[in-house]
């Protein structure tokens, strides 16, 4: 059996924290945002949890809250952090002029997206061409790949039953054969254990609860 842990990154820094200069854009800010020290404690405090104990390999995204996260489950296992584009957060791209009801569109259908940016689509193509190759490297292995709330979501939809979502609070309800993954939003340091048999088969998905 192969497993596969899905962490969203901790706490970053607020933007009301910034000073930004005019020619850095969108896309850039997003990437460098590093975590607050709230959020780097946390991440500490998690990389103790049993379940992220013995892991073998741990990537994470080229984002800085990302790196700032997975570096202390690599440090607590004594092993190099990859860092891999391929399991990046989904681009935004020029989403500024789109209605907010384009949080409910990219769900609904899977190639819509802003100027520059990524569709539900080629966000869940990456990743899971990403999840393949990684199976097919570490069979048997505990991995850690550190991402990011949508790609994430994204992701767990090629396996999940979306029930629904909620634009104000953006709430995502996903089902695994019928039994609840998350119906909430995906919170800072949210934890996903998925579980893949010796034909590379995904058996389980499930949360793991933490108190942080």
């Amino acid at each position: 059996m192969t497993t596969i842990y899905l962490l969203r990154h901790s706490e970053s820094i607020g933007l009301n924290n910034l000073i930004i200069n005019d020619e850095n854009n969108d896309q850039l800010i997003n990437e460098k945002l590093p975590l607050s020290p709230e959020g780097e404690e946390k991440a500490r405090i998690l990389s103790n949890n049993n379940e992220l104990k013995n892991i073998d390999v741990v990537f994470c995204s080229e984002y800085e809250r990302a790196i700032s996260t997975a570096k202390y489950i690599a440090i607590n296992n004594n092993l190099k952090l990859i860092i891999s584009k391929s399991i990046n957060e989904r681009k935004i791209g020029n989403a500024k002029e789109y209605p907010k009801s384009f949080w409910i569109t990219q769900f609904e259908d899977q190639n819509a997206k802003a100027p520059n940016g990524e569709s539900r689509k080629e966000v869940s193509e990456r990743f899971i061409t990403f999840i393949n190759k990684t199976l097919e490297q570490y069979k048997g292995k505990r991995i850690v790949l550190v991402s990011h709330g949508t790609a994430i979501t994204f992701l767990l939809m090629n396996w999940c039953e979306l029930v629904n979502v909620e634009l104000e609070t953006k709430i995502r309800h996903l089902t695994y054969k019928g039994k609840d993954v998350i119906n909430d939003n995906i919170k800072f340091l949210e934890l996903f254990k998925l579980s893949f048999d010796d034909e590379n088969n995904i058996t389980n998905i499930e949360l793991i609860k933490n108190e942080i």
